[in-house]
């Protein structure tokens, strides 16, 4: 039997998601998931409206608790929605090299 991994979860670090971290962690451990990742949009995109802004210092913060508020219970993966690199791939390639991003 295969486990379910959700490796595609927005939080309130994203412009499209008002969840905090904390209760998407409770949440996948109700429905038994024992891995998930937070994937936040990062857009470089000029015709974002949201474009550049991912709060790096405020999320890794936020998920450095969660992983230790839940760990040996569930395991969480950090990473990141990147929206059209190829139109910034400088600011692209500096965020990546700047959290050790696991997806």
């Amino acid at each position: 039997m295969s486990m379910m991994h959700d490796y595609h979860l927005h939080s309130l670090f994203s412009g499209d998601n008002q969840t905090p971290m904390e209760a998407m962690c409770r949440a996948a451990l109700e429905k038994g998931l024992p891995e998930i990742a937070f994937t936040e949009h990062f857009d470089v995109n000029p015709n974002e409206p949201m474009r550049g802004q991912f709060p790096l210092a405020a999320w890794s913060k936020e998920l450095e608790r969660c992983r230790a508020l839940f760990a040996g219970r569930l395991i969480l993966r950090a990473g990141v929605e990147l929206s059209e690199p190829h139109q910034s791939p400088g600011e692209v390639s500096a965020l990546l090299q700047s959290y050790p991003f696991d997806i």
